[in-house]
């Protein structure tokens, strides 16, 4: 039984190492969705490519027969691998139940049955004797029936895998379709030379170049998947980049098992997080679920920095959760600038509040000492309860550094308007109030009590600068497909052109500022809702109108009629 190193041989040894050398190139992405079934092509490539390999070193048919069996035994899953990882890849998993995994296993099973008891039926093929070529004898042999059938199913599921992959081709993204376009373009070289070793149409018949082949295409394949930046940005130049990130980043795979960390999460986290370990172990008193929204603190160089946690799933094209990543946002800077805020709250809330109740009561002292014209009391006491109505304001302000943590709810803003005039109604009787509105209109906002401190502002404003010999103020909720307007109009003397050209801008500087926060308190917190505010002034006095984006699911609103706002001039006398 002699052997010689043929050519085909070295050829068949090259083919297994490569294909061998690419199960080590991907092993890290076994856990991906796709990976066992490509991991197991792989083995199951370089097991056929190295039996074949053997066998042609043999000289005689007595010697390439077991190790024709062998290969044949490696080749048997491959086209059902194949298939189990075209599935995978478009994110098919809810097609691969146990039950259908169980019918594709069958057919891999019978070809090696028959391979193996082939002796006895000859249904696969019989071995007539080598055929003599410049580099070496390959056996020949003629394909039985069994083989025809069976190969024949596994065209089918091969052809099957590539127009799944072509189909999501055409759906894909153009990100993704690159990297789809590359394996279906792989994946033909192994097909077509099965094909023409079959039909016995190759440049050497009886020689089988898809174990070959095949190395060409797995080790494509992993560079394609795994390994290729669709982008075309260096790994190197991604690696300094993750790593130089200012902030912490932890990525688990879908198993959870840490994949990738940072520089910054190292020295954060307690215990230090480290590739290969699963993410529980960092964090055993909480899920990744319950750390969104966490603040850790931590000493870096000496010094307390202070971050907020936020987890972050990770999806594929296909919508399937690949893993997730644990974000480190250094928010050192915004909680002391937070606690200063909070200083500054509690000092407009107590301190300066219980001096002015102070000033008043000794101005109530003083009217009562002082004989005669009290002008000068009726000043302090006004004076008094401006500031009050700015530091209570101002509190307000501060509080809305707090809106980013707010989750936005559904409030009906014709419910708020109502309570809101129904307050000023009886606080400023001297005004006729006028509201239109439907039923209801229900805006997506920062809550329902921020909506309300818009809404008071802004009655506020219409009310405190209409120097009308009547004042009115005509209130209007209308609704369309994705908007709710709130549009306050009064017969005043208009805001300033330099008042409206700050909340335009957003922005305040020493020479152009606003008179004081009520309308910054209402464009805060319609900014916090997602909303806008619109400021317009004409000889009839000044409207201002907020929009709110309206909430999914009520088609009830749909139907509501816009309704237009009446604005009497300021010389027209108006009913209370």
């Amino acid at each position: 039984m002699a052997w010689t190193l043929s050519l085909y041989t070295i050829c068949g040894l090259v083919a297994a190492a490569v294909t061998a050398g690419t199960v080590w190139f991907v092993w890290d992405a076994r856990s991906d969705p796709h990976g066992p079934a490509f991991l197991g092509l792989l083995v199951t490539a370089s097991g056929w490519a190295f039996s074949y390999a053997i066998q042609l070193g043999h000289t005689t048919v007595s010697g390439q027969l077991p190790w024709q069996t062998l290969a044949l035994l490696f080749a048997g899953p491959v086209p059902t691998l194949w298939f189990l990882f075209a599935l995978r890849y478009v994110g098919a998993d809810h097609w691969l139940t146990r039950c259908r995994v169980a019918i594709l296993s069958i057919e891999p099973a019978v070809f090696g049955l028959f391979v193996l008891t082939n002796g006895y039926h000859h249904l696969m093929y019989s071995a007539t004797g080598l055929t003599q070529t410049a580099w070496g004898p390959i056996i020949d042999i003629t394909l039985g029936p069994g083989y025809i059938v069976l190969v024949g199913y596994a065209y089918l599921i091969v052809t099957i895998g590539l127009a799944i992959l072509l189909r999501d081709f055409v759906q894909s993204s153009a990100l993704y379709r690159r990297q789809v376009g590359l394996l279906v373009v792989g994946g033909f070289p192994s097909m077509l030379t099965h094909v023409l070793f079959s039909i016995r149409a190759g440049p050497v018949p009886d020689l089988d170049l898809t174990p070959f082949a095949l190395s060409i295409t797995a080790l494509f394949f992993g560079l394609t998947i795994f390994h290729w930046d669709l982008v075309d940005r260096s790994p190197v130049a991604r690696e300094q980049a993750f790593q130089r990130m200012g902030d912490g980043l932890v990525v688990a795979d879908s198993c959870d098992e840490i994949v990738e960390v940072n520089g910054v999460a190292r020295r954060v986290f307690d215990p230090t997080p480290e590739e290969g370990r699963v993410i529980g172990s960092v964090f055993p008193e909480t899920d990744l679920a319950g750390l969104d929204g966490e603040t850790v603190t931590a000493t870096i160089d000496g010094t307390e920095r202070t971050y907020d946690c936020h987890v972050v799933p990770f999806y594929d094209h296909h919508e399937q959760l690949t893993g997730r990543g644990v974000v480190l946002r250094d928010v050192t800077e915004r909680r002391a600038y937070e606690q200063r805020l909070e200083v500054a709250n509690r000092v407009l809330r107590h301190n300066l509040r219980n001096d002015m109740t102070v000033i008043l009561g000794r101005a109530d002292q003083l009217e009562t000492a002082v004989d005669g014209d009290t002008t000068a009391v009726d000043i302090i006491r006004e004076t008094v309860h401006d500031i009050m109505d700015v530091s209570e304001k101002a509190r307000e302000m501060i509080q809305h550094t707090r809106f980013d943590d707010l989750d936005r709810e559904p409030v009906d803003v014709v419910s708020v308007v109502e309570r809101a005039l129904a307050r000023f109604r009886d606080t400023h009787p001297e005004v006729s109030w006028r509201f239109d509105a439907p039923d209801s209109a229900t805006a997506l906002v920062a809550g329902e009590e921020s909506l309300a401190t818009a809404v008071e502002n802004l009655l506020d404003n219409a009310v405190e600068h209409n120097d009308g010999d009547c004042p009115v103020v005509a209130v209007a909720v209308e609704v369309d497909d994705d908007q709710v307007r709130l549009t306050v109009a009064d017969n005043g003397s208009g805001i300033p052109e330099l008042e409206r050209d700050v909340f335009v801008s957003g922005t305040e500087t020493q020479l152009k500022h606003s008179q004081g926060l009520g309308l910054w308190l209402v464009y805060w917190h319609v900014t916090a809702s997602g909303g806008d505010v619109s400021i317009d002034v004409d000889e009839d006095g000044s409207v201002v109108t907020i929009s709110l984006p309206r909430t999914d699911g009520h088609g009830d609103l749909m139907d509501a009629e816009p309704t237009g706002i009446d604005v009497p001039p300021r010389s027209t006398s108006a009913t209370r």
